[in-house]
């Protein structure tokens, strides 16, 4: 008897809903991203340093896909290879030009300057990124 069976792609793979649902849910998913950023400011060595380190990379790590499969579901059919180039190429050039800009920040007002500077970016990012489902005309 067998207590197993081979799935198929289409039992493996998320349905369209349960996509849905996770671009849904990262509406304000960068807002914990500044704050744990932020956290940086009062957590000294130790373990307060560790587990905020720990909740920042949670979410860093879970958010790339939810966020690649919105701007894919955000554009026309055909063009979702090149809405996901595009979103590569801004975080390309927002990481060329952020490490320039945080260590000017941080000659004049040390690393607590350039934790407020990434926080701001996250919530930047966060106050611009389209809410809910994009409508198509």
């Amino acid at each position: 008897m067998k207590f197993w069976r081979k799935r198929t792609p289409a039992e493996t793979e998320p349905s369209v809903a349960e996509l849905r649902r996770s671009i849904r849910w990262c509406d304000g998913c960068r807002s914990p991203i500044a704050l744990f950023v932020l956290g940086f400011l009062w957590a000294d060595d130790g373990w307060i340093l560790t587990v905020d380190v720990i909740l920042l990379a949670v979410f860093l790590f879970s958010i790339m896909p939810v966020i690649v499969a919105a701007a894919m579901d955000a554009t026309d059919v055909g063009s979702e290879g090149t809405s996901v180039a595009v979103l590569f190429a801004g975080g390309s050039l927002i990481g060329a030009i952020a490490p320039v800009v945080a260590g000017d920040i941080h000659t004049s007002w040390n690393f607590d300057g350039v934790v407020i500077f990434v926080a701001a970016l996250a919530a930047f990012g966060d106050l611009v990124s389209p809410r809910g489902r994009p409508t198509t005309a």
